[in-house]
């Protein structure tokens, strides 16, 4: 076995050799430190060729000593040059600036140099108050806008509100003139609510059943049915859910004030499209108790009784 040649502490251009790290097919492979810190592990035939002098810092130097403008103390819009700050990862010159509004910003050389940064951001702020329409005081709907507040990343100007419910909201202008915003969102739940509701029925949606109307009675009207949709005919599985029992004349204390009363087991979609044109759902499903289930919708007490002794 050939020996292998010491060369520990020796200097390659940038590199020192600090130890031998192995040897491979006859070829040695050196532990180095480069003098910008970084250790890089090199055979040792790019080390005394000459072909390798640093572990990369030395060919960046170079780049840069090649296409590098010094900047310093130039004005750039409203930005003054401070000084050099190196380099990022993709070998773009940084440098420290100071704004006319005294704030301090890092930006690339290429930004400064083509315009493309022209302010630490203040501008673009100023910018936008030059092409900004005062809303203060105007009143929009239910809101009163109290005073600017800034733009966002968009560009577009947010504005302080005061609801007349008393709740303080951030509106962008556009939303305020468009219309689009009228209040800080009580007006919309006022709306889905209430005689407002186009689900209002003087207040019955909101009555609740009576006792008689419990889980025994909605077990006999769905084994009644099949557990089916009367509708379209989907199933407990297919529903997600148990089938909703629902009171065909919309009279929810039916079962217990003596006026008729008819059933329809409906899945989940079908029971929500019966909340329009209720006139129009009652004869629908009056139509299919009378002339498929003989009038019925639901076992009596002794039916029932029958069916679980059987």
């Amino acid at each position: 076995m050939p020996k292998i040649l010491n060369i520990v502490g020796r200097r390659f251009g940038r590199l020192v050799t600090i130890s031998l790290n192995r040897k491979e097919n006859k070829t040695s492979y050196w532990n180095c430190i480069c003098d910008c810190g970084k250790e890089i592990i090199l055979p040792k035939g790019y080390l005394t060729s000459g072909d390798t002098k640093s572990c990369g810092c030395l060919k960046k130097d170079k780049n840069h000593e090649r296409f590098f403008k010094d900047l310093t103390y130039k004005r750039f819009g409203k930005l003054i040059v401070k000084e050099y700050k190196g380099y990022d990862k993709n070998n773009n010159s940084l440098y420290l600036c100071e704004c006319d509004c005294g704030r301090e910003t890092t930006v690339l050389g290429g930004h400064l140099s083509s315009g493309h940064t022209k302010s630490c951001g203040c501008y673009r702020k100023e910018k936008a108050k030059e092409n900004l329409i005062d809303l203060t005081g105007k009143r929009f709907g239910r809101l009163v806008v109290k005073e600017y507040k800034f733009a966002n990343k968009f560009r577009q100007s947010l504005f302080l509100c005061e609801c007349d419910c008393g709740n303080k909201v951030i509106i962008t202008g556009l939303c305020l003139i468009s219309g689009d915003t009228k209040s800080c969102g009580c007006l919309k739940k006022e709306l889905q609510s209430g005689e407002n509701c186009h689900f209002w029925q003087g207040g019955l949606s909101f009555e609740p059943y009576c006792p008689k109307f419990n889980n025994d009675l909605k077990r006999r009207i769905r084994s009644f049915f099949n557990n089916e949709c009367v509708l379209c005919g989907k199933n407990k599985i297919e529903n997600k859910q148990e089938l909703s029992c629902h009171h065909v004349e919309y009279n929810k204390k039916a079962c217990c004030d003596g006026k008729p009363v008819h059933f329809a087991v409906l899945c989940s979609s079908c029971h929500a499209k019966t909340n329009k044109d209720r006139e129009n759902w009652e004869a629908r499903l009056h139509r299919i108790i009378d002339e498929i289930y003989n009038g019925k919708s639901y076992y009596t007490k002794e039916e029932w009784k029958n069916i679980r002794e059987s």
